[in-house]
């Protein structure tokens, strides 16, 4: 707070320099300033500051205008967090049916049945899946009550060759699961929760 009083005393004691300063600016806009206890220079274009004295750049409205977005303007990447679009932060979640078909879908989640008619095997697909990337998937599937041993369900990674083996194929870009009865059988529902 004392810091705050002795510039702002500082720039009301020389505010007639300040605004020599400022008008000296030139095209770029801004004055290097230094600041100690005992007064406030204004210094050359990259000259440092000496040793006690605290450096402060003032700008000219054409120098801020350069320097910063304006109050209210809008980032050329507003929509973007550290390069990705905002949806990809969204989780992606639905129920998958036996068959493969979704409900209460969010996010754009599609499944596909890879080994029909009785699937145990579904690729999830959604807009924004990076291959790159390794996203939280979480599973639960939907099991009967007469069993005993519940469904299963796991996530396999789709270039795992006994997987490209077994489908003759690579299954595609997306997230390969394995959800199945205790006895092996498919064609089991699941609800599934995806963070990217």
């Amino acid at each position: 707070m004392r810091r705050l009083m002795v510039v702002g005393l500082a720039c009301l004691g020389v505010a007639a320099v300040c605004s020599i300063a400022l008008a000296a600016a030139g095209g770029g806009g801004t004055v290097t300033t230094c600041i100690a206890k005992t007064g406030w220079r204004a210094v050359d274009t990259g000259a440092s500051c000496k040793s006690g004295e605290q450096q402060l750049d003032l700008y000219s409205k054409a120098g801020a205008d350069a320097h910063f977005l304006a109050l209210a303007g809008t980032a050329a990447d507003s929509d973007k967090l550290d390069g990705l679009d905002s949806t990809a932060f969204l989780d992606v979640s639905g129920r998958v049916n036996g068959d493969g078909t979704v409900t209460a879908a969010h996010g754009g989640l599609d499944a596909t049945p890879l080994d029909a008619p009785d699937p145990t095997l579904f690729l999830l697909q959604y807009p924004g899946f990076d291959p790159d990337s390794h996203p939280i998937v979480v599973l639960t599937p939907v099991g009967a009550y007469i069993e005993t041993a519940g469904p299963t369900a796991e996530v396999i990674p789709s270039d795992d060759p006994d997987l490209v083996s077994a489908l003759g194929e690579p299954p595609g870009q997306g997230i390969v699961v394995r959800v199945q009865t205790a006895a092996h059988h498919g064609g089991v529902s699941f609800n599934v929760v995806i963070k990217p």
